[in-house]
Protein backbone atom coordinates (compact mmCIF):
# COMPACT_ATOMS: atom_id res chain seq x y z
CA UNK A 1 0.00 0.00 0.00
CA UNK A 2 3.01 2.07 0.76
CA UNK A 3 4.28 2.22 -3.08
CA UNK A 4 0.52 2.61 -4.21
CA UNK A 5 0.20 5.52 -1.81
CA UNK A 6 3.76 7.12 -3.18
CA UNK A 7 2.32 6.78 -6.77
CA UNK A 8 -0.78 8.34 -6.19
CA UNK A 9 0.42 11.04 -4.47
CA UNK A 10 2.80 11.98 -6.88
CA UNK A 11 0.64 11.39 -9.68
CA UNK A 12 -1.74 14.24 -7.80
CA UNK A 13 0.68 16.35 -7.38
CA UNK A 14 2.06 16.74 -11.65
CA UNK A 15 -1.50 16.58 -12.04
CA UNK A 16 -2.30 19.86 -10.05
CA UNK A 17 1.11 21.44 -11.20
CA UNK A 18 1.09 21.07 -15.10
CA UNK A 19 -3.12 22.11 -14.82
CA UNK A 20 -2.33 25.17 -12.12
CA UNK A 21 -2.17 28.18 -14.29
CA UNK A 22 0.66 31.03 -13.83
CA UNK A 23 -0.11 33.92 -11.75
CA UNK A 24 -1.08 36.51 -15.28
CA UNK A 25 -4.04 34.04 -15.90
CA UNK A 26 -7.10 32.60 -13.85
CA UNK A 27 -8.21 29.35 -13.57
CA UNK A 28 -9.56 28.94 -16.90
CA UNK A 29 -12.32 26.01 -17.97
CA UNK A 30 -11.29 22.50 -17.20
CA UNK A 31 -7.83 23.13 -15.57
CA UNK A 32 -10.39 23.53 -12.04
CA UNK A 33 -11.54 20.16 -12.57
CA UNK A 34 -7.37 19.13 -13.15
CA UNK A 35 -6.31 20.88 -10.18
CA UNK A 36 -9.35 19.16 -7.71
CA UNK A 37 -9.07 15.56 -9.39
CA UNK A 38 -5.19 16.33 -8.60
CA UNK A 39 -5.27 17.00 -5.17
CA UNK A 40 -8.39 14.41 -4.72
CA UNK A 41 -5.46 11.74 -6.42
CA UNK A 42 -2.81 13.35 -3.79
CA UNK A 43 -5.23 12.98 -0.70
CA UNK A 44 -6.12 9.18 -1.85
CA UNK A 45 -1.99 8.70 -1.82
CA UNK A 46 -2.17 9.94 1.58
CA UNK A 47 -4.48 7.38 2.96
CA UNK A 48 -3.50 4.29 0.79
CA UNK A 49 0.59 5.39 2.09
CA UNK A 50 -1.00 5.98 5.91
CA UNK A 51 -2.90 1.85 5.70
CA UNK A 52 -1.37 -0.77 7.52
CA UNK A 53 -1.38 -3.93 6.08
CA UNK A 54 -2.89 -6.35 8.83
CA UNK A 55 -1.74 -9.96 9.29
CA UNK A 56 -3.86 -12.04 6.83
CA UNK A 57 -4.10 -16.01 6.71
CA UNK A 58 -1.09 -17.69 8.36
CA UNK A 59 1.21 -18.73 5.74
CA UNK A 60 1.41 -22.40 4.30
CA UNK A 61 5.45 -21.46 5.10
CA UNK A 62 7.09 -21.61 8.35
CA UNK A 63 8.51 -18.10 9.48
CA UNK A 64 12.06 -18.82 10.89
CA UNK A 65 13.16 -16.91 13.93
CA UNK A 66 16.59 -17.73 14.91
CA UNK A 67 16.76 -21.31 13.39
CA UNK A 68 13.13 -21.76 14.84
CA UNK A 69 9.99 -23.10 12.36
CA UNK A 70 6.61 -21.55 13.87
CA UNK A 71 3.35 -23.09 11.90
CA UNK A 72 -0.13 -21.39 13.11
CA UNK A 73 -2.12 -24.09 13.06
CA UNK A 74 -5.35 -22.06 14.16
CA UNK A 75 -5.99 -18.40 14.21
CA UNK A 76 -9.03 -15.53 14.71
CA UNK A 77 -8.43 -12.29 13.02
CA UNK A 78 -10.83 -10.61 15.23
CA UNK A 79 -10.17 -11.61 18.19
CA UNK A 80 -6.59 -11.23 17.68
CA UNK A 81 -4.59 -14.70 18.52
CA UNK A 82 -3.50 -17.91 17.37
CA UNK A 83 -1.99 -21.00 18.43
CA UNK A 84 0.83 -23.21 16.96
CA UNK A 85 3.61 -25.63 17.14
CA UNK A 86 7.49 -24.79 17.05
CA UNK A 87 8.72 -27.73 14.42
CA UNK A 88 12.31 -28.30 16.14
CA UNK A 89 11.54 -28.20 19.47
CA UNK A 90 7.70 -29.24 19.10
CA UNK A 91 7.12 -26.26 21.99
CA UNK A 92 3.25 -25.13 21.55
CA UNK A 93 2.23 -21.45 21.31
CA UNK A 94 0.05 -18.77 21.35
CA UNK A 95 1.16 -15.58 19.40
CA UNK A 96 -0.73 -12.54 19.89
CA UNK A 97 0.34 -9.44 17.29
CA UNK A 98 2.24 -6.24 18.62
CA UNK A 99 2.43 -3.14 16.81
CA UNK A 100 5.18 -0.31 18.36
CA UNK A 101 3.90 2.33 16.22
CA UNK A 102 7.09 1.74 14.09
CA UNK A 103 7.18 -2.03 13.10
CA UNK A 104 4.46 -5.02 13.65
CA UNK A 105 5.21 -8.43 14.95
CA UNK A 106 3.90 -11.67 17.27
CA UNK A 107 4.57 -12.53 20.76
CA UNK A 108 4.57 -15.95 20.90
CA UNK A 109 3.99 -17.56 24.36
CA UNK A 110 4.71 -21.30 25.61
CA UNK A 111 1.27 -23.20 26.43
CA UNK A 112 1.49 -26.43 27.74
CA UNK A 113 0.35 -29.24 25.15
CA UNK A 114 -3.29 -29.78 27.20
CA UNK A 115 -3.91 -25.75 26.66
CA UNK A 116 -3.29 -26.20 22.96
CA UNK A 117 -5.62 -28.95 22.49
CA UNK A 118 -7.94 -26.73 24.78
CA UNK A 119 -7.17 -23.47 22.48
CA UNK A 120 -7.40 -25.28 19.16
CA UNK A 121 -10.74 -26.73 19.40
CA UNK A 122 -12.37 -23.45 20.18
CA UNK A 123 -10.01 -20.41 20.51
CA UNK A 124 -12.42 -18.09 22.41
CA UNK A 125 -11.46 -19.73 25.50
CA UNK A 126 -7.62 -18.70 24.83
CA UNK A 127 -9.03 -15.04 25.19
CA UNK A 128 -8.56 -14.95 29.09
CA UNK A 129 -4.70 -15.66 28.65
CA UNK A 130 -3.83 -13.92 25.54
CA UNK A 131 -5.31 -10.69 27.41
CA UNK A 132 -3.01 -11.89 30.45
CA UNK A 133 -0.07 -11.82 27.78
CA UNK A 134 -1.52 -8.65 26.22
CA UNK A 135 -0.84 -7.03 30.29
CA UNK A 136 2.47 -8.33 30.54
CA UNK A 137 1.68 -11.19 33.00
CA UNK A 138 2.67 -13.75 31.10
CA UNK A 139 6.51 -12.67 29.98
CA UNK A 140 8.19 -15.39 31.84
CA UNK A 141 6.91 -17.74 28.97
CA UNK A 142 7.59 -15.86 26.18
CA UNK A 143 9.59 -17.85 23.74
Amino acid sequence: MIVVGSILFCLGICVVLVAAPDQSSGIGEGRGVFIMAGICTSFLGIILWRIKPGKKTPSSQPSKELGKKFIDMAYDTNLRLCVGQEQVSGTFYLSIPVSTGLCEYDKRYEISNEDYRTFFTDLILAVPFAEQCRNGQNEHLLI
